[in-house]
């Protein structure tokens, strides 16, 4: 007979076990079939974690994701690199209306009228573009400007641009996932996947002004499997790799391959 003590110990081990079958039932069916797209990234959008993971064999490893955004484009001429938070033309008042999101007014500090507070994060579907225009336009700007400029920081910019920085965008939003694969086909440019996007009126000189941001994606780090480590493990922190990532049928990404290759 269980005595009436062990009780909780059992319900905790019983928690911990239907958790683990939620997740992994949740992963079975996120891989299951083809992928809805697979990206092949570097280490300019998987960035590594600060701490030393490779010191214990039993430490997990998560790369993150860096993404940005087109920045708008009266940014540009400042040489934005556009990273989380920027205005970007494309989320403007209309995209915003029509993801449904909206910034109501407050009650007034003054007499002046109305106070308006940011909107909640609103749960959306992100685009996501590899390599693709936005940052080709992004390379080009910032490299003509260099060209126009010719100053170490508008230099540096250029070879930021050219070499190290994202070439991860996030170009557009929707709540239809057809609608948007439909819109962007191509699986090896382009991933759907879940985020988030505020907006919120700033004030200017001259009156409010609605602006929308991308909050962040869902899922923003990516499990390196242990089979696939042992590269990281060994080689310097700069050592560049690649790792092709695959997003399934919920739009949550894992790690196909990877490789590492020396510098030169």
């Amino acid at each position: 007979m269980i005595s009436y003590r062990s009780w909780p110990i059992l319900s905790g081990v019983a928690l911990i076990v239907l958790t683990n079958v939620v997740a992994l039932g949740g992963v079975i069916i996120n891989r299951s079939g083809a992928p809805d797209s697979t990206l092949t990234l570097t280490q300019r959008e998987l960035a590594l974690p600060y701490t030393d993971w490779h010191v214990s064999e039993n430490s997990g490893l998560a790369l993150r994701l860096l993404w940005r955004v087109e920045p708008k484009q009266a940014d540009r001429a400042a040489g934005s690199l556009g990273w989380a938070g920027d205005e970007s033309d494309w989320l403007n008042a209309a995209k915003l209306k029509e993801l449904g999101i909206t910034v109501r007014p407050r009650s007034p500090r003054n007499a002046d009228g109305p106070s308006y507070s940011s909107s909640l994060p609103a749960d959306v579907l992100l685009v996501l573009e590899i390599n693709g225009p936005a940052y080709r336009r992004q390379r080009d700007r910032a490299c003509l400007f260099a060209g126009s400029t010719p100053d170490k920081n508008s230099k540096d910019t250029c070879d930021t641009e050219t070499h190290e920085a994202s070439r991860l965008f996030v170009v557009d939003a929707g709540l239809d996932r057809e609608a948007l694969r439909r819109k962007y086909p191509d699986a090896r440019v382009y991933a759907i996947v879940r985020g988030q996007i505020q907006a919120a009126f700033v004030p200017t000189s001259t009156e409010l002004r609605l602006v929308g941001y991308v909050r962040g994606v869902s899922v923003d780090e990516i499990q390196v499997p242990v089979s696939m480590r042992a590269g990281l493990d060994s080689a310097p922190r700069k050592t560049p790799f690649t790792a092709v990532v695959a997003l399934g049928r919920r739009l949550e990404p894992w790690i196909v391959s990877l490789s590492t290759k020396s510098q030169s």
